[in-house]
């Protein structure tokens, strides 16, 4: 926060931290040499036009003494805000105040204070509005569906929602049109092109088989000036413990191949598909075969695997285990970044208005203000809010981290146990990446609501 007069305002301004980031976490975890240079295969992107910004209310402070969440007992707004009459607050921070304060309210138990509060915030927001708007509108139906959750879904209805079909036809559209998650999915997709480096034959073990990522994967990899034919042989790892992974998404998945294999036909490139239980996720069982160059993707698939937190068996350090146990050349990582697994929920307020705020921003610069797929594309991140906020202990089904932690779960501080360099997006990295695609090196740090994206 620098050269506006306004450095006082309590605001946590979207990017402007190192800690919250606008964009996923992206990393690969790789053997050799993690310096190595990148493919130039990275597909252009629009260049997209800083959208505004505005403040996050700091209404209440962690007590690191007692984990409880604490509030000045004078009025931090008004106090505040008259301390720099030359750059008062936008109209847009105010029912953000509001809503900062009902969160505190819903920690210290005063329920009836808090709903009142979300009425208040809730007849100034609006679904089909700008990104203020919208962000108001998707957090107050969050802290609702936490304070009255009859009125809203169930556990059961909630499982449902965020695991099912619809929910992940509109996550597949958000990954394709926001910027913030398809600039990471195409940063994996290097990641692993970089580290195959030559080979002609790469085994690709996903997670979460994405297939606009592998789309554009398979156009990489039929672009390297490699003599012969090159293969891409993908092994689609899927869960039966976890909701994520239900009946027709397991029935889809082949049609999802055989969509893709007609793509690699056309770029000329052999292609094969199979399913395999996690359970059985075992080199010998994979087919892995002499001369592959094996990598694994987790893109978006840690923070839905639960960890130490929520369950002793701690399947996620379970799942990375296994992932080790493959010895694969690289191992790339894409999470979303912010800090809601075990934090209090004052904190998960403050990152979820930063982060999904800047999504919501991206939406705007790529989608209409009426379109439908912006409307498919938000309904699916507004439960993904409901998820972080309304939901605690075990029915939170997404636990995000940020890399600072060591997130996402253990991968990051295991790397080094796994004899393995760890290849992260630096900052240098990122922005040869994005001079690749056109975009601005560097986007400008929100100010005192006047600014646009936060710096990556």
């Amino acid at each position: 926060m620098s050269g506006t007069g306004c450095e006082k305002i309590p605001y946590l301004t979207r990017g402007s931290g190192a800690r919250v980031s606008v964009t996923p976490q992206c990393g690969a975890i790789r053997k050799g040499n993690p310096n190595s240079e990148w493919e130039e295969t990275i597909q252009r992107l629009n260049s997209i036009a800083a959208a505004p910004s505005y403040g996050i209310p700091a209404a209440a402070t962690l007590n690191h003494n007692n984990a409880r969440t604490t509030r000045s007992s004078s009025n931090w707004y008004s106090s505040t805000a008259s301390s720099s009459a030359s750059c008062p607050p936008p109209a847009a921070k105010l029912p953000l105040a509001l809503l900062s304060q009902a969160v505190v309210d819903i920690a210290d138990g005063n329920i009836e204070t808090a709903a009142a509060q979300l009425a208040g915030v809730k007849r100034v927001s609006n679904q089909r509005g700008d990104p203020d708007q919208r962000l108001l509108a998707m957090m107050v139906t969050a802290l609702s569906s936490r304070i009255a959750p009859t009125a809203f879904a169930t556990a059961t209805q909630h499982l449902s929602e965020l695991c099912g079909p619809e929910q992940r036809n509109g996550i597949q559209l958000l990954h394709e049109k926001s910027p913030v998650f398809s600039l990471a999915l195409h940063a994996a997709n290097v990641a692993i092109v970089g580290a195959v480096g030559d080979h002609r034959a790469i085994h690709l073990v996903d997670f979460d088989v994405s297939a606009l990522q592998h789309a554009a994967l398979i156009q990489y990899l039929a672009d390297r000036r490699v003599p012969g034919t090159c293969s891409l042989k993908v092994t689609a790892v899927t869960d039966p413990t976890s909701p994520f992974t239900q009946h027709s998404l397991t029935a889809t998945l082949p049609a999802v191949g055989e969509r893709l294999k007609k793509l690699a036909e056309r770029a000329g490139v052999e292609y094969h598909f199979e399913l395999v239980s996690a359970e059985e996720l075992d080199a010998s069982k994979l087919g892995c075969e002499a001369g592959e160059a094996l990598a694994v993707n987790l893109a978006f698939a840690l923070s839905r695997v639960p960890d130490e937190s929520v369950s002793v068996a701690n399947p996620r350090d379970r799942l990375l285990r296994q992932v080790r146990a493959l010895s694969p050349e690289v191992v790339t990582l894409v999470e979303q970044e912010l800090d809601t697994n075990t934090t209090p929920l004052v904190t998960r307020f403050m990152e979820a208005c930063v982060h999904y705020g800047a999504i919501l921003d991206s939406l705007e610069a790529t989608l209409g203000q009426d379109s439908a797929e912006r409307a498919m594309a938000e309904a699916a991140l507004a439960k993904k809010a409901a998820n972080t906020l309304g939901r605690e202990a075990s029915d939170r089904l997404e636990r995000c981290e940020v890399l600072a932690s060591g997130a996402p779960g253990s991968a990051w501080r295991d790397s080094g146990r796994w004899g393995s360099a760890r290849a992260l997006l630096t900052r240098s990295l990122t922005a040869s990446a994005r001079r690749r695609q056109g975009l601005p090196s560097r986007r400008r740090t929100a100010c005192c609501g006047s600014g646009g994206w936060g710096a990556w």
